[in-house]
C-alpha cells in the first residue's frame, strides 16, 4: 500500500474514532485497538478502497465479508438494505450467514446487470 493511503487510511480511521461518543467503556487504549485492526483490516485490500466508494452495494457486499467494521453502522445498515432491496433490522444481522447468503445473491445480479449495461 502506498504511503499515500495510508496517510489517507489514517485520516479516515482518526475520522471514525472521533464519531464515538465519549465514556468510560471506550478508552484510549481502545480507540488505539480499534485504530489498528482497522489498519491491518484496511491493509488486506490493497487499492481497493471499498469503504471509500460512492456506491452502497459494493460497501455492503465488502462489509458484510469483513469482521471489522470500516464503516459507521448507520452507513452499513442503510447499504445493506439497498443492496438486499429491503428493510434490514438489527434482528437480521443476528442470521448473519442468511444475509450474507441474501447480499452475495444480490450482488452478483447487480454485477450481472451493471455488465451488460442495464440501469441500477
Amino acid at each position: 500500500m502506498s504511503d499515500r493511503h495510508y496517510t489517507d487510511n489514517d485520516r479516515y480511521i482518526a475520522g471514525m474514532l472521533a464519531a464515538w461518543e465519549p465514556s468510560d467503556s471506550i478508552d484510549t487504549v481502545a480507540k488505539a485497538n480499534a485504530a489498528e485492526n482497522m489498519r491491518v483490516a484496511m491493509a488486506r485490500y490493497g487499492e481497493h478502497r471499498w469503504w471509500l466508494s460512492e456506491d452502497p452495494r459494493e460497501v455492503a457486499f465488502y462489509q458484510l465479508h469483513e469482521p471489522i467494521l470500516l464503516i459507521t453502522a448507520a452507513v452499513f445498515f442503510s447499504a445493506v438494505a439497498t443492496l438486499v432491496g429491503r428493510d434490514v433490522g438489527v434482528g437480521s444481522f443476528f442470521c448473519a450467514d442468511d444475509l450474507r447468503s441474501e447480499a452475495t445473491v444480490a450482488w452478483q445480479a447487480y454485477q450481472r446487470d451493471k455488465a451488460r449495461g442495464i440501469p441500477v
